[in-house]
Formats: C-alpha cells, sequence, structure tokens
C-alpha cells in the first residue's frame, strides 16, 4: 500500500496552494486594474478623436465636407437617425464657428467678407451637380451679409493642394453650382479653376455649350 503523506508534507502543499491562490487573486486585482484603466485611456482617445473631429468640421474645408457627407446620405437612402445625427454635428459645427468668429470680432473688430464659415449645398444644376459629386468638388465661404461679393473656397477633399478661391456677387444661398455657372461664364476663370482643382475642364465646357451658363456677371479668381 502507498504510504499516506506526512502531516508536514499535507502543511506545506496547503501553503504552497494558498500562496498560488493569493498570487492568483492579486494578478487579477492587477488585471482588473488595467482593464479599467486601458477603458478609461480608450474614452480619453475617443473623446480627443470627437474633439478633434469637431473642431474640424468648424473649419472651411470641415465644414464643406460635411455639408456634402449628408448631400450624399440623403440621396444614398440612408437611415433616418444616422442622418439626422449628421444634421447635429453640422448644424454643432456651424454654431461653434459663430462662436470662434464672435470671439475674433470682440478682439479685432469685424472686416468686411469675415464671418462664419458655411458649406455650400451642392445646388439644382442637376447637370452640373452631377458632375460636381462625380468629381468631388465641395465648397465653402464665410458669411457676411453685408457685402456684395462674397469670398468662395472650391476644393476637392483628399487631392494635395486642389482649391481655389473665387468671388462672387452675394446671394443667399450660395450654391456650388451657382459659382461653377459663374466660373464658366469666363474662359481664363475656369481654365485658372479647373487647373488648380486638377480637373478636366472638357465635361463642364460641354454643358456650358448645351446653355449652363446663366451668369450675368464673370467673378474674379484669388490666390
Amino acid at each position: 500500500m502507498a504510504a499516506h503523506p506526512s502531516s508536514s508534507t499535507r502543511a506545506a502543499t496547503l501553503a504552497t496552494l494558498d500562496r498560488l491562490i493569493a498570487e492568483t487573486k492579486a494578478r487579477r486585482s492587477e488585471l482588473s486594474a488595467e482593464i479599467v484603466s486601458g477603458k478609461q485611456r480608450e474614452q480619453q482617445l475617443r473623446d480627443a478623436v470627437d474633439d478633434a473631429r469637431r473642431a474640424y468640421r468648424a473649419t472651411n474645408d470641415g465644414i464643406a465636407e460635411s455639408a456634402r457627407a449628408i448631400e450624399i446620405a440623403l440621396l444614398s437612402g440612408a437611415d433616418r437617425r444616422t442622418v439626422r445625427a449628421m444634421q447635429r454635428q453640422h448644424r454643432q459645427a456651424e454654431d461653434d464657428s459663430d462662436i470662434e468668429y464672435q470671439q475674433r470680432r470682440q478682439r479685432w473688430d469685424h472686416r468686411a467678407g469675415d464671418g462664419p464659415v458655411r458649406g455650400c449645398p451642392v445646388g439644382d444644376n442637376h447637370a452640373l451637380r452631377a458632375l460636381l459629386m462625380q468629381d468631388v468638388v465641395v465648397g465653402s465661404y464665410r458669411h457676411d451679409p453685408t457685402v456684395d461679393t462674397v469670398k468662395v473656397k472650391v476644393l476637392r477633399p483628399g487631392v494635395k493642394k486642389a482649391y481655389a478661391f473665387v468671388h462672387v456677387p452675394a446671394r443667399d444661398p450660395i450654391t456650388l453650382t451657382y459659382v461653377f455657372e459663374h466660373i464658366l461664364a469666363d474662359d481664363d476663370l475656369a481654365a485658372r479653376v479647373f487647373t488648380r482643382l486638377r480637373l478636366p475642364a472638357s465635361n463642364y465646357q460641354r454643358l456650358r455649350a448645351a446653355g449652363t451658363d446663366s451668369a450675368a456677371t464673370a467673378p474674379t479668381a484669388t490666390r
């Protein structure tokens, strides 16, 4: 028959097991603390990303992209909850830009043409809007109701340095198709803008030849 372990052996075994249990509990507590810390760090990073995205949406480029994203969501049949969330974010961007402008105005006073940024809706000229959406052209401007002309930034997000500034007669709203109708009214201006946007002008020129151009006054481009 096998010999039974002695009392001292049993005591040593129990002591070892107790030690292992204590070490396991301690390690579990450490891991739990690490998990909590990791979750807190993850949330901090998420908050930082949200803050950065919110700040970007209130810039000239960001608000233009935000306006287009909403239009694409509506055209693609995105669910209402998604669209409403995007619209809330866009309104928040406009509010943030309002606050930023008021702070600058209090510090340096108002300058003609300055104001909160607004994104350009694509507009109702169906043939032109199709090209602008296909080529991912967006626009934004600073809203100043006291001026006769407005400086509009047109750009292609994701294409390096593909942007141009164009002055157009003031109106409300300033749509992207309205801006490009004015651009197409002047051959020299159109050539400069399409070069800066890195776009072939041929498709747009065909629209002009077909009667898209409805502008009475040609705008000017600035760098």
